[in-house]
């Protein structure tokens, strides 16, 4: 079977072949027949010419395959002709992702290109890069329903024009909390956001937990694919007052306080 290669392309880029169909019968002849595509075409499609012939003798009738896809891959199918026997003919050909990133325009608006059939306008991506700081989460070691806390920085340092959108997550959240700051961020370019992380236990323990950072993106052909978060380990440890003991009836202290419960153990 003859083979057609449209080649290797962007997405949403047009490659064409022109097929002439002739009719080399004998004398009076008339070849009839359609032109059809084993798979139903998919981004092999008639740009030009109908489907349907009916050739005198030694006339011809052209169609004009295109290949488009919007998606990046390898496609086949199988260009049928019918009429004097037939004649089928392989079609292959390979999208792959933009090297510039396009945007596609259903009305044809604001087109850059004058081709009727290319609805497509250049528009430069933006991307969006984060930084946290600091990258520490070690909350030391203190006593007990005591609280420690770490304020965190999230910057977009990416392109101008770009915005990171992205929220604050724990693998546990039991011990660290968010204390202030929403968990969720949409940050233009150098923009800010804070949010306070808090250590705290009435168990003494030794505690681990991760926060994770979500916004990071990159782009592919020009669809943005999100990056891993940024993850930060957090540890804490909390111990029991060797020096004070509460008292739940608050009797037998020796401060004023009515407020201080204790007294020395």
């Amino acid at each position: 079977m003859p083979v057609t290669d449209f080649g290797v392309q962007e997405i949403y880029d047009d490659s064409f072949i022109l097929y002439l169909i002739e009719n080399v019968g004998d004398d009076d002849s008339v070849l009839n027949g359609t032109f059809s595509f084993e798979t139903g075409g998919g981004p092999f499609s008639i740009y030009e010419g109908t489907a349907n012939y009916s050739i005198p003798l030694n006339e011809s009738h052209t169609i004009i395959v295109r290949f488009n896809s919007d998606v990046a891959g390898v496609f086949n199918d199988i260009a049928n002709f019918s009429g004097g026997g037939g004649e089928a003919i392989a079609l292959s050909g390979e999208a792959t992702v933009l090297t510039e990133c396009s945007k596609v325009f259903e009305n044809g608006d604001n087109k850059t290109s004058e081709d009727p059939f290319d609805n497509r306008i250049v528009e430069e991506f933006h991307t969006p890069e984060l930084k946290v700081t600091p990258l520490s989460g070690a909350f030391g070691i203190q006593e007990i329903y005591d609280e420690a806390e770490i304020v965190y920085l999230i910057e977009n340092i990416g392109e101008l024009g770009s915005v990171l959108d992205g929220t604050l997550t724990f693998d546990t959240g039991a011990e660290f909390t968010i204390s202030s700051g929403s968990p969720n961020y949409s940050l233009g370019t150098g923009d800010t956001h804070s949010i306070t992380v808090r250590f705290t236990s009435p168990v003494i323990g030794i505690f681990n937990d991760n926060a994770n950072f979500s916004g990071g993106v990159d782009e592919v052909g020009c669809v943005p694919v999100p990056l891993l978060p940024i993850v930060i380990p957090l540890s804490g440890e909390t111990v029991v007052n060797t020096i004070n003991k509460t008292l739940e009836d608050g009797d037998n202290k020796i401060n004023e306080d009515p407020e201080d419960n204790t007294i020395p153990e």
